[in-house]
């Protein structure tokens, strides 16, 4: 790594690679976003995410992109796992139980029975999460992206002890 600066929450800085490759890095609560690897920040929440909408507007295109696209597999996920969750649900309540989901005894069955319950109980929200985060990403005005990826720096060269 070249180059590196300090942020507080919602501070974005950007991270330099010898090979020229960069990130954007977002901290917040503890947790570091890359914008370039991953681009989800919706565990960050849409009432934090106003303060990084000045970054968004001006990112270049693909990191966008990659945001909301991540965004998106993120809802299909969410959407398929509330029916995976569902169906599971239907089948044990009937006792039918797959091979590999075979509890050793009725009170494992009754725990996982609860876990899923909770789990479908909780899909919703993530899926509206998803849905909102997309609508505001929507609002973000792209007319004027101004950031521009740049080659890295040459490295300086070490020197070596002589004596």
């Amino acid at each position: 790594m070249i180059a590196r600066s300090y942020a507080k929450n919602g501070d974005i800085f950007r991270v330099v690679r010898k090979n020229g490759e960069y990130s954007y890095q977002v901290p917040f609560d503890g947790k570091l976003y890359n914008l370039k690897q991953r681009g989800d920040l919706l565990d960050i929440g849409i009432a934090q995410m106003e303060s990084l909408r000045r970054f968004l507007e001006h990112v270049e295109p693909e990191t966008f992109d990659k945001i909301v696209s991540d965004t998106h597999l993120r809802l299909k996920w969410a959407k398929r796992s509330l029916e995976e969750g569902r169906e599971r649900l239907e089948r044990w309540r009937r006792k039918e139980v797959w091979g590999n989901e075979t509890p050793k005894s009725k009170r494992e069955l009754r725990e996982m029975v609860a876990d899923e319950e909770q789990t479908v109980r909780e899909s919703p929200t993530s899926i509206t999460q998803c849905e909102a985060f997309l609508e505001w990403l929507n609002g973000i005005d792209r007319t004027n992206p101004r950031l521009k990826s740049v080659a890295c720096p040459p490295s300086p060269e070490r020197r070596s002890r002589q004596r």
